[in-house]
């Protein structure tokens, strides 16, 4: 059975002055725990006897689509389905850790209770909640992770919580497994690690490695053959006997050394380098911890601008916990930081919305957070100052806060207000991810906050009411990304034909390659159909590349938004660092750079409608100016 998932482990040694990057001693081993179903205990594609029913299943991460399903209806009265799996059980009672994997489209069925019943004892493997009717995400739970003494189960049982109690519920069963899980420690195949300062070139031999296709998704029509899976898995931990200011440090380095956006962001490699070792001359490990990451956090903001390139602090760090948000919101606008919501019900009269904040604490606000910044080009800074902007306004309960604002009729208002523990904040004020609604009669609209394993699913539970109507509108404002692979799948429903997913360069050889992905003949949206995209400013990543490639492959698609994207689309890793909590996020281990028809980091991808705000009641909240205007140019399309 195909790996579940991918865990990283660093061995990493490297030993060097804290004062200074020059790094005396490097051995640093790079491995992953290669998580994977070895010993399959049941699946229920051996029950020929089920209610199968021919029924289609989107894929899932590795797990293909599905053409047939299990049926299970209960009636009014009944809520539990009891499946006998003792017959084709293969193996006994293993010592390993047993993984309990489940795909499911439900209706009528709000909450899943799935356990697993021996004789008389039962034991709760999950509990699961639905939003919605339709294909869920998958079930995936390990039975005996916290009691190793939990044998396998003779029954599995099913006890459904209805969304209408008086309705009979109803579910289709596409896969369901359980198997032993192990984990196989293995080398990452990736050029950034066989080099200085690390070692793993000592322990990987590719004539003796295992590596999984790069199509194990299964969505390409081509792809190249010299790329794996291992080389794009992107989660790791890092373990060392370094402390952790070195440890930090180091990685830093190769981080740096190994950038890949210096020309596009016209940045001198040897100076940013060199104000690097300044940097680290400076500070040492008598620096408070925190204090140190704030300083390379810093360093890292104002020399590359990249969203994917900073480091997390560990919550020891994060003193926000310690804080409330307080009662109001902040949005810039023409240079001006402006209030787009007020959470208090005693200030809404004090405080009008589009009022500007002029002081805080006596203070000119444009002091405290540049004006200069607000309109940078750079969409990543635009988003960190409009964040810095409201976590100034940040307080502990019962302090007291004082303000002046200009008020939207011209006056001008002193405010003071003690900050509460916690403030309401409006259910339309961030949209549901997977939303879905009818605007019209030739209008649907469906919302996606990521890009991740259940688009698809949420896209095909929808789809016979999306081709019912001539337009749709796809909402990827705020969408930060997530697995690109997963948007390609669902750019697979809405392309008609086969369609370069992405073109990239190597890195290290230079070598431009493409991969493919085949068109979707099961979950296919309307060959007539108009699609709106809306974007904004932190639209990245993962929904950059869905938005521009369905802009190339596709007739009759408009981008909509107040702002091009991000500009922030590559591979990115994650570092965890279990010793100090942090994390560091970068994309210089990535093996590839993905190549555009024009320049897209730092840029981002540009609207074809530009729709300026010249209020915060345009934002989506309010009168939504954006989304009414793209609902304006869709009435001209038809």
């Amino acid at each position: 059975m195909k790996a579940l998932q991918y865990k990283f482990i660093f061995c990493l040694i490297i030993v060097f002055n804290i004062k200074s990057t020059e790094i005396v001693y490097g051995q640093i081993s790079v491995y992953y725990d290669d998580d994977a179903v070895s010993d399959t205990i049941f699946n229920i594609k051996n029950e020929e006897k089920l209610p199968w029913k021919p029924f289609d299943f989107p894929g899932f991460n590795v797990h293909p689509e599905k053409s047939k399903g299990v049926l299970i209806v209960l009636s009014s009265s009944d809520s539990i389905y009891k499946l006998d799996i003792r017959k084709n059980r293969k193996i006994g009672e293993p010592s390993d850790t047993i993984t309990f994997f489940a795909r499911l489209y439900t209706k009528n069925i709000k909450k899943v209770i799935v356990s697993g019943l021996n004789g008389d004892d039962i034991n709760t493997i999950t509990e699961i909640k639905f939003r919605r009717n339709g294909y869920q995400w998958a079930i995936e739970q390990d039975i005996n992770s916290t009691n190793k003494d939990v044998k396998i189960p003779d029954f599995l049982c099913f006890e459904v919580i209805r969304m209408e109690p008086s309705e009979q519920a109803s579910f289709y069963i596409g896969d369901l497994w359980i198997g032993v899980r192990k984990q196989v420690k293995k080398v990452i195949p990736s050029s950034f690690f066989m080099n200085s300062p690390f070692d793993n070139y000592k322990n990987f031999r590719e004539e003796n490695y295992d590596k999984s296709s790069f199509n194990s998704l299964g969505i390409y029509d081509s792809f190249p053959i010299n790329y794996y899976d291992e080389a794009f898995s992107t989660n790791l931990t890092v373990e060392s006997s370094l402390d952790k200011y070195q440890l930090i440090t180091g990685i830093l380095n190769a981080c740096i050394e190994n950038y890949p956006f210096y020309k596009e962001k016209n940045l001198n490699k040897k100076n940013v380098v060199s104000d690097f070792n300044r940097l680290i001359e400076v500070l040492n490990s008598e620096d408070d911890f925190c204090s140190f990451i704030k300083k390379l956090n810093d360093f890292l903001l104002m020399t590359f601008y990249d969203p994917h390139f900073k480091i997390t602090p560990s919550k020891g760090c994060d003193d926000s916990h310690e804080y409330s948000r307080g009662p109001i919101r902040l949005y810039p606008i023409d240079k001006k930081f402006k209030v787009a919501a007020v959470l208090d019900k005693g200030l809404v009269d004090v405080v009008p919305l589009d009022s500007e904040l002029l002081t805080l604490e006596g203070t000119p606000f444009t002091d405290i957070i540049k004006s200069s910044a607000i309109d940078e080009k750079n969409n990543y800074l635009f988003t960190v100052n409009r964040l810095m902007a409201n976590r100034k306004l940040y307080g502990k309960v019962n302090d007291t806060i004082d303000l002046t604002f200009l008020k939207p009729d011209g006056i001008i208002e002193d405010v003071k207000y003690s900050i509460k523990k916690q403030y309401a904040v409006p259910h339309n004020f961030r949209i549901k991810n997977g939303t879905f609604s009818i605007i019209n009669d030739t209008i649907s609209y469906i919302k996606f906050n990521h890009i991740l394993r259940d688009v698809p699913s949420i896209f095909a539970s929808n789809l016979e009411k999306i081709n019912k109507h001539k337009n749709l509108i796809i909402d990827l404002r705020g969408n930060s990304g997530g697995e690109s692979e997963e948007g390609a799948r669902l750019l697979s429903y809405l392309i008609p034909r086969n369609f370069v997913f992405t073109k990239f360069i190597d890195r290290k050889s230079g070598n431009i390659d493409s991969t493919v992905v085949k068109k979707n003949s099961v979950f296919s949206y309307r060959d007539d159909g108009n699609i709106l995209v809306l974007i904004d400013e932190n639209t990245a990543s993962a929904a950059e590349l869905f938005t521009y490639v369905l802009k190339k492959n596709r007739e009759r698609v408009l981008l909509v938004g107040r702002s091009p994207t991000m500009g922030a689309i590559i591979p990115t890793y994650r570092f965890y660092l279990p010793k100090s909590g942090a994390q560091i996020l970068s994309s210089s281990p990535s093996p590839i750079k993905y190549v555009f028809d024009n320049q897209i980091e730092d840029y981002g991808i540009k609207p074809d409608v530009l729709v300026p705000l010249k209020s915060v009641n345009d934002l989506q909240p309010y009168e939504d100016k954006v989304l009414k205007k793209g609902i304006e140019y869709l009435k001209k399309l038809n």
